[in-house]
């Protein structure tokens, strides 16, 4: 078995990564608590999230009422994502979903298709 860190630990013969975290039982005795995990696997991670009406794209620039571009707002699923292993992908945003027409919702969904298919 290799250590990764404190708690984790890779089974190479069985392909695993064990977490382990310490908990406090109701006799007050610390217990080491082990999940086994499937290795993490090189896999891809994205958001496709969607904005109401009326909110642009130039409503998601720092100084503005959406304050932050949609890529700063998913930093923590960002950091989720590489915690896990994956590769994280450029967001596919779709803004002011409830207010476009519906050639580019087609459009859209058709660029989504796309990226899903890659």
């Amino acid at each position: 078995m290799q250590r990764a860190d404190p708690n984790h630990a890779f089974d190479l013969s069985a392909d695993l990564l064990i977490h382990r975290c310490r908990r406090r039982f109701a006799n007050h005795q610390p217990q080491l608590v082990a999940t086994v995990h499937d290795r993490p696997r090189t896999f891809r991670a994205a958001s496709a999230p969607s904005t109401g009406e009326p909110s642009p794209e130039s409503a998601y620039q720092i100084g503005t009422p959406g304050r932050y571009p949609i890529e700063q707002l998913l930093i923590p699923i960002e950091g989720t994502a590489y915690y896990i292993g994956a590769t994280w992908l450029k967001p596919f945003a779709t803004y002011g979903a409830f207010g476009i027409t519906d050639e580019a919702l087609a459009q859209s969904a058709a660029q989504y298709k796309a990226l899903l298919a890659e």
